[in-house]
C-alpha cells in the first residue's frame, strides 16, 4: 500500500475511539498556546481539531475559534463539550472557508497527517496576510491518567 493511501486511512481509525481519545489525549501547554496566538488574533483555526483538547483552550481567547476536524464522530464530540467554538468538517489540505478570512491557523498533534506542500497551500489561501501559522505537538503527561494506568 503507497504510504499516502495508508496515511490517509490510519488518520481516520482514531474516530472508532473517540471517547478514550478525548479522555486521555493531551493538548498543547497553554504557554505553548500563548507563544504561537498573536495578541490581535480574532479569529482562529484549530486545524485537525479532533476532539478538542486544543479548542477548549482557545475557546475565550478569542473572538471566533474554528474546530476544522474531518472525523465526524471526533467532531460530534468536540460539538457536545465546546458548543462556542464553530466545528467544520474539513483537512489541511481542504478547509471549507474563504479566501483571507483568518488571523491564524493552529493544528496540536495533526499536522503529520496532512500532505505539508498542500496544507501551506491551503494555510497561505485562509490566512490573512501576514497572518500565523502555528504548529505544536503535545504527548502524554507522564503524571497523566493514561500513562500511570500503563
Amino acid at each position: 500500500m503507497p504510504r499516502e493511501e495508508w496515511k490517509t486511512r490510519r488518520s481516520g481509525s482514531f474516530g472508532s475511539m473517540a471517547s478514550a481519545y478525548e479522555r486521555f489525549r493531551p493538548g498543547p501547554p497553554p504557554a505553548a498556546i500563548a507563544w504561537m496566538l498573536p495578541e490581535s488574533a480574532k479569529t482562529v483555526v484549530d486545524l485537525g481539531a479532533g476532539t478538542g483538547a486544543m479548542t477548549k483552550d482557545l475557546v475565550g481567547r478569542v473572538e471566533c475559534v474554528i474546530a476544522i476536524e474531518p472525523d465526524d464522530r471526533m467532531r460530534g464530540i468536540l460539538v457536545g463539550n465546546l458548543p462556542e467554538a464553530i466545528a467544520l468538517g474539513g483537512t489541511g489540505e481542504s478547509m471549507p472557508l474563504d479566501t483571507s478570512s483568518v488571523d491564524v491557523v493552529l493544528a496540536s498533534s495533526s499536522w503529520h497527517w496532512m500532505d505539508p506542500d498542500q496544507a501551506l497551500r491551503e494555510t497561505a489561501r485562509v490566512l490573512v496576510p501576514g497572518g500565523t501559522l502555528g504548529v505544536a505537538w503535545a504527548g502524554p503527561d507522564p503524571d497523566g491518567a493514561f500513562v500511570s494506568q500503563a
